[in-house]
C-alpha cells in the first residue's frame, strides 16, 4: 500500500512539472512565482548626477575692447580725463624709472583699465600726473560680486611688479597673506594694451575696495 502511495504522489508531481513546461490545452496550468530581488525605487525628482565638490572658481572677468567712453578719454591728459569722470581707482607705475601707469577706473557701474605715458619729474623718475597721457583703454567685462580687478599690490614669486592687473575673488586672505586670484593680464610695452598672460606665480596683497 505504501509503496502504490508513493507511485501515486510521483505520477501527480510529474504531471504538475509537464503542465508548468506548456503541457497540453486539457492540463491545468501552474504557475511558480520567480523570487527577484528588491530594487530601490528612485523618486522622480531625485538627480543621478553627482555634485560637484570643486571649489576652484572660474575666470569670468576679460577685456571688452572699446565704448564710447573710453574713446572719449584715451589721447587726453590724465588732468582732462579725470575731469571726464576717469580718475584712476587703484594704479600702477611700471617700466624705467616709471615711465607709464596703469590705472582702473569705475564709471557708470562698468569697469576700465587705462595706460599712461609719464612725464619725468625732476629727478627723472615719471608717475602718474595731470600731464601723463591716456595712451590705450580697454572696458572690463562685469563680474560676480565677490569678484574684482586690482592692480596694486601685485607680487611675483613674492617681488611687486607694475602694469599687471588679476581678477580677484573675495576678501577673506589666504594663509600666506595673499588672496584669491583667478586670471590675469598684462600690458604689452609695445603696444600699451592689456593682454592675457598666465597666473601662474602671480599674487595680489591688496584687494580691490
Amino acid at each position: 500500500m505504501g509503496q502504490r502511495t508513493r507511485y501515486g504522489i510521483v505520477l501527480v508531481v510529474a504531471a504538475l512539472l509537464s503542465a508548468s513546461c506548456g503541457g497540453s490545452d486539457g492540463a491545468t496550468k501552474v504557475t511558480v512565482p520567480t523570487p527577484t530581488s528588491a530594487v530601490p525605487e528612485t523618486p522622480s525628482n531625485a538627480s543621478t548626477t553627482p555634485e560637484s565638490t570643486s571649489t576652484t572658481a572660474a575666470p569670468s572677468g576679460g577685456l571688452d575692447g572699446e565704448d564710447a567712453f573710453v574713446r572719449t578719454i584715451v589721447g587726453s591728459t590724465y588732468g582732462d580725463a579725470a575731469r571726464a569722470g576717469a580718475t584712476a581707482h587703484q594704479r600702477s607705475d611700471f617700466g624705467t624709472k616709471g615711465s607709464w601707469t596703469l590705472f582702473t577706473v569705475e564709471h557708470d557701474d562698468h569697469w576700465y583699465a587705462f595706460t599712461t605715458k609719464n612725464v619725468a619729474g625732476v629727478d627723472g623718475v615719471g608717475t602718474l600726473g595731470d600731464r601723463s597721457t591716456i595712451a590705450t583703454g580697454e572696458r572690463l567685462r562685469d563680474l560676480p560680486d565677490d569678484h574684482w580687478y586690482g592692480v596694486e599690490g601685485i607680487v611675483r614669486d613674492g617681488r611687486e611688479i607694475g602694469g599687471v592687473m588679476l581678477e580677484g575673488r573675495g576678501y577673506d586672505r589666504e594663509g600666506d597673506g595673499t588672496f584669491p586670484a583667478v586670471d590675469a593680464w598684462r600690458v604689452n610695452l609695445q603696444s600699451l594694451r592689456l593682454e592675457h598672460t598666465s597666473i601662474a606665480g602671480l599674487d595680489v596683497v591688496e584687494p580691490c575696495g
